[in-house]
């Protein structure tokens, strides 16, 4: 059993491009990278993630990183969150998310099911602090509607895969249905 911390930093949502909910890295809780660091390729966390032992262990470096003055910046509206996590690295990479003109796969037309089921997908948002959405869409014969396949994956996943796509267990998809 091993401890990690999460770390969701908390930016105004009309902040672009604000850091993501991610576990601490050994070189970020060292002093050797700063987690803001967007000079970074791919806008790194850091490339090892702590672990720690026992619990304790994990709140004592939270204690450390909450001691003294946090001075907010760039759209930040408070200090970052800390949470210990146990063994988040066998956690699930997707949850169910909430989508407006949600459906159940039973109302997706066959052909269009099978097509959507067999795509990839691309990113398309934020869902929010802590989960993006990934998805595809195909219309139907008239162009009248359109469906679409959403995935919500976890920011942590994304960092626990180091952003390959190809090691993301993608389950717990949810349909929509659209006028177009």
């Amino acid at each position: 059993m091993s401890y990690q911390i999460k770390c969701t930093p908390r930016y105004y949502d009309t902040h672009i491009n604000s850091p993501r909910a991610h576990l601490m890295s050994t070189d970020v809780i060292e002093g050797e990278l700063n987690p803001y660091d967007n000079t970074i390729p791919g806008y790194s966390y850091g490339d090892t993630i702590a672990e720690y032992e026992t619990e304790a262990e994990a709140q004592a470096i939270i204690d450390k990183l909450d001691d003294g003055p946090c001075y907010l910046s760039h759209g930040e509206y408070a200090s970052p969150d800390y949470e210990i996590i146990e063994d988040y690295l066998d956690g699930a990479d997707c949850i169910m998310g909430t989508y407006e003109g949600q459906i159940a796969e039973e109302d997706v037309p066959e052909d269009i099911l099978d097509k959507l089921d067999s795509s990839g997908v691309d990113y398309g948002n934020a869902y929010d602090d802590s989960y993006d959405t990934y998805s595809n869409f195909i219309d139907n014969e008239d162009g009248s509607k359109r469906y679409r396949i959403n995935y919500t994956v976890s920011t942590v996943a994304l960092q626990i895969n180091a952003g390959d796509l190809g090691n993301v267990v993608w389950d717990h998809e949810v349909y929509t249905i659209e006028d177009i």
